[in-house]
């Protein structure tokens, strides 16, 4: 609201560690999480031990927390330090689930979502796998999903769409996140009226991103 001609967008520079993530935040109070990408990741070694820092990092209270103030509770982002995106484009969930399930150990503190459905093809593969995905929100309760562009996933995705967002809301609805891919896909009208009456539009977002001071 105090920032009408803010426009969202990545920033510039790759963020890889919790000091540069800490001074970037120092200077953008509109920094709400870091995004990792395992597709970007060396192929050998494992996950990268300063993202593995910082995705903690995350988690943690931010310098100058003070529990004890009210006004340190306005939003969940100021009794933290920020959000962990996790793209999975490459394999999708089925690829990348022991590295999730590795971080979600490691920072039980840390809200992780998952972006993009976790990518989960179309087909019995794709099924079994986003099954495992929504086991895994019923059993952690700092795993959320963002329900947008399943259109990557294929032509004829309408109806195993609107299925998987349902199975979401249905399992843990309030983990579930409104997403249209904007502006990287011009479908963003139309998976609105795919998923029309699930009320996922009206999701934890804000609160989650700190976005409402209420």
């Amino acid at each position: 609201p105090d920032a009408p001609s803010f426009t969202a967008r990545p920033h510039p520079t790759a963020v890889t560690d919790a000091q540069s993530y800490s001074a970037l935040s120092q200077s953008n109070p509109y920094l709400s999480g870091a995004r990792f990408n395992p597709s970007l990741w060396p192929s050998t070694g494992g996950v990268p031990s300063e993202f593995l820092r910082l995705y903690a990092h995350l988690g943690s209270p931010p310098d100058g927390f003070d529990p004890s103030r009210s006004e340190s509770f306005g939003s969940p982002s100021r009794s933290r330090n920020g959000v962990a995106s996790l793209l999975l484009m490459s394999g999708g969930w089925a690829a990348h689930e022991d590295l999730a399930l590795r971080l979600v150990s490691l920072s039980p503190t840390t809200p992780v979502v998952v972006d993009h459905m976790g990518f989960c093809p179309l087909g019995r593969e794709g099924d079994v796998a986003y099954g495992r995905l929504l086991d895994l929100v019923k059993d952690a309760e700092n795993v959320y999903v963002r329900c947008s562009a399943p259109f990557r996933t294929g032509e004829g995705y309408e109806e195993v769409g609107r299925e998987r967002v349902e199975g979401l809301v249905r399992a843990k609805g309030e983990r579930a996140l409104w997403g249209t891919d904007w502006p990287f896909e011009g479908r963003a009208e139309e998976w609105m009226r795919v998923c029309e009456g699930l009320g996922v539009e009206d999701g934890p977002g804000e609160k989650l991103y700190g976005f409402d001071e209420s």
